[in-house]
């Protein structure tokens, strides 16, 4: 380390990556370092994009003894240390990774010496070993039932073949077989589904004719005839549901919503051969299908002797607890988690290990924890720091800025606005807009869904307006997002799950402007639009990276390593387009420019580019350019691009629900995120909003609250109404 041992410092001078403007941070270790400021100004280009990748980038050198690319962009630094970042990215899709087995509870288990309280089947702690599964739902934790709202076009009326399973070359000869049957059985083909008595409605969905039609239909355009039974779509798919052709039991999937397996209560695994084994009073099964906050009750009460492994199981559970994570089953699926619970897990095997001198990177810890628990957040932190350890913070939360030992504003602005070191004022309050008044009229009615904790919930929520969704953490809102998203038939549901793509995947591949942005500098130049795509093989993209800005090569019997092309020097474009401009900009320019930087000349020739534009400045995400990075986006930054697609084609058909837009943002910019979000409330049959923050939900026209608790004390609408702001900033609110 330079200087004085007695100095502990990690220092950075000159950081110039992405928009920062050669800064010079000195961050003293076994502290708490908050790095905020406004939405884009820099602040993930400082924790992650260079302090954490400097200290990757150097103890991975060290293992591998070889040199990797940097990504970062500094002059100097000095003082660097082991370093784990925690995001609030999810990107664990596999559904057989559990909290038990990402916790590695099965270790705890084996070393538990068996006693008079204890008898544990060892071959059994493996979850997902053969043999150990539900025999009812095979592992996969639910039953499947079909959904009328899923299969039945409610527009159309019987006389235009109203059911979604009837496509293709074959839908004439449904047609023709349906009318067949409603001619015999007197069923008015002009009516819908909907408008039948229950008798015909059952016998067109789940009947079945004694009698075979004769009927003529056309087929590949030409006139056929045939004599055939009538199936109701609803007797055709459930017998799909036990078809061992992928293509029919697809079908059956497609048109069916999924309910918890209530042989195995959702755990996946053999109810009877983990009921048999043992820990105190608990069965492994109660162990895994339980709240965390039960189970922990149960096995303080229940074993008599701690065994140091128990002791530290405990231990470990006590900590989710604290953490407020106690309503999460240690059966939960780790893809079913949102980001902030994915990164509260890792917190908590952080707050249990006692390593030392490593730096953890945070983002937004603050984040679904309500207010009252603030205090142990920071109390955790610190003891993590009196271990020798060192902590920087991306936040936007006061209080917790206010108790780290120093604070790093970055701004002024987002973007190449950004990227300085500016002095930190706390955000003054804003006053939450008029609401409209909302008549009986302009309610509908949502299905009524079932998913974790929610059971059986049915809620009204205004047309054309926007449904503030809120509750404490683990009162159940996400889970009704996601039952809803699948229980109707026209949705567009914005959830928090990290946008994913290739190499190739960027914000202009997202957005599919590519084609866009070709057109409109061919129609302005003169030259060829294959110039201006960014295909392999075309004239202007990059013949050594295929216009991906980036070639990647891997290492004997080790990683792939990618590294900036040397050709284009990650410019995406071969140097043929360089002298071909229009507004100042050749095509590089343009793709690597700011959404909020681009002429407003060029902008203007495509609606569709002006659209995204004004509503990425919105969103706080004009600062990202087109040639962005999907894999590079944070987990604030990925939502409100998927934000974006929604908004860019808007239809009054389609429910729209996002898992809060404010995360990552700022007081000022979520107001302006959630007021912008609504000036498309009317374009779209209506919009859900779920959120903590009071800013958001105030701005709301209605609120759903869930509760009252976590867990098994939740999943129930608590309150429903306008928005209060006394009660929205008692208990969990900031």
């Amino acid at each position: 380390m330079h200087g004085s041992s007695k100095e502990r410092l990690f220092v950075v001078n000159g950081a110039k990556t992405n928009n920062l403007k050669s800064l010079n941070v000195t961050i003293r270790l076994n502290s708490i370092t908050a790095i905020t400021g406004i939405s884009g100004g820099g602040k993930s280009s400082l924790a992650y994009g260079t302090l954490y990748s400097i200290c990757k980038q150097q103890f991975s050198q060290l293992e591998s003894g070889t040199y990797d690319h940097a990504v970062y962009n500094v002059d100097e630094f000095h003082g660097a240390l082991p370093a784990i970042a925690l995001t609030q990215n999810n990107f664990n899709s596999n559904p057989r990774s559990t909290i038990y087995s990402y916790l590695d509870i099965p270790s705890y288990l084996y070393s538990i010496t068996p006693s008079s309280d204890t008898n544990i089947d060892q071959s059994i702690l493996r979850l997902n070993k053969p043999g150990n599964e539900c025999p009812h739902c095979g592992g996969s934790r639910e039953t499947l039932s079909l959904s009328e709202n899923l299969l039945i076009d409610d527009s159309k009326s019987l006389k235009d073949t109203p059911f979604k399973c009837w496509t293709g070359a074959n839908l004439s000869k449904y047609g023709a077989l349906l009318s067949a049957f409603c001619e015999d059985e007197g069923i008015d083909i002009r009516k819908t589904v909907r408008e039948l008595p229950a008798a015909h409605k059952k016998k067109i969905l789940e009947g079945e004719s004694a009698k075979k039609y004769k009927i003529s239909f056309t087929f590949s355009g030409k006139r056929r005839s045939r004599e055939e039974r009538y199936v109701g779509p609803m007797k055709t798919l459930q017998e799909f549901s036990q078809s061992k052709n992928i293509s029919q039991y697809d079908a059956y999937r497609k048109f069916s919503t999924p309910s918890p397996c209530m042989m195995c209560d959702s755990t996946g695994v053999d109810r009877e051969k983990f009921k048999r084994s043992k820990i105190g009073e608990m069965s492994l099964f109660d162990i895994l299908r339980l709240p965390i906050s039960e189970c922990l009750e149960t096995l303080k009460v229940s074993c008599q002797n701690f065994s140091p492994a128990l002791d530290s199981l405990i231990h470990q559970l006590d900590t989710l607890m604290q953490l407020e994570l106690g309503y999460l089953t240690l059966a939960r699926q780790i893809p079913s988690l949102s980001g902030g619970e994915l990164q509260k897990l890792r917190f908590a095997q952080i707050c249990n290990t006692q390593i030392s001198g490593v730096l953890f990177v945070l983002d937004e810890i603050s984040s679904q924890v309500s207010k009252n628990h603030h205090e142990l957040l920071i109390q955790k932190m610190k003891g993590i720091c009196d271990r020798g350890n060192t902590i920087v913070l991306i936040e936007h939360n006061d209080y917790f800025i206010a108790s780290a030992d120093q604070v790093i504003c970055v701004g002024p602005g987002p973007g190449e606005e950004g990227g300085y070191i500016v002095p930190y004022l706390p955000p003054q309050r804003i006053e939450p807009r008029n609401h409209k008044v909302l008549e009986k009229e302009d309610f509908f009615q949502l299905p009524k869904v079932s998913n974790n904790n929610v059971v059986g919930v049915s809620a009204s929520v205004p047309r054309g307006s926007i449904t503030g969704v809120c509750g404490v953490s683990g009162s159940g809102k996400s889970s009704f997002a996601s039952a809803i998203s699948q229980s109707l038939p026209q949705v567009n549901y914005v959830s928090q799950k990290q946008m994913r793509g290739n190499i190739r995947s960027t914000i202009s591949t997202a957005l599919d402007l590519s084609g866009t942005i070709a057109s409109i500098y061919s129609k302005n130049t003169g030259a060829s639009k294959e110039l201006f795509l960014l295909q392999p093989g075309k004239p202007g993209c990059c013949d050594e990276c295929g216009g991906t800005g980036v070639i990647e090569f891997t290492r004997t019997f080790e990683k792939t390593v990618k590294i900036s092309c040397p050709t284009c020097e990650g410019a995406l474009f071969s140097n043929k387009v360089d002298d071909i401009c229009m507004s100042g900009l050749n095509i590089k320019d343009f793709y690597f420019s700011a959404l909020h930087s681009l002429p407003k000349e060029l902008v203007g020739q495509s609606k569709k580019i002006a659209s995204i534009v004004g509503i990425s400045e919105a969103l706080g995400i004009s600062h990202l350019s087109v040639s962005r990075k999907i894999g590079s986006l944070s987990g604030g930054e990925s939502r409100r691009v998927k934000l974006l697609q929604a908004l860019v084609s808007p239809n009054k058909e389609k429910t729209l629900i996002i898992d809060e837009p404010g995360a990552g943002l700022d007081r000022l910019s979520a107001i302006n995120a959630i007021r912008h979000i609504h000036q498309y409330a009317e374009r779209f049959k209506a919009i859900l909003v779920i959120d903590h923050k009071p800013e958001i939900l105030n701005e709301c026209d209605y609120l759903l609250e869930f509760g009252p608790g976590a867990g098994p004390d939740g999943g129930k609408v608590v309150y429903f109404g306008p928005p209060v702001y006394n009660r929205l900033i008692g208990g969990q609110q900031d």
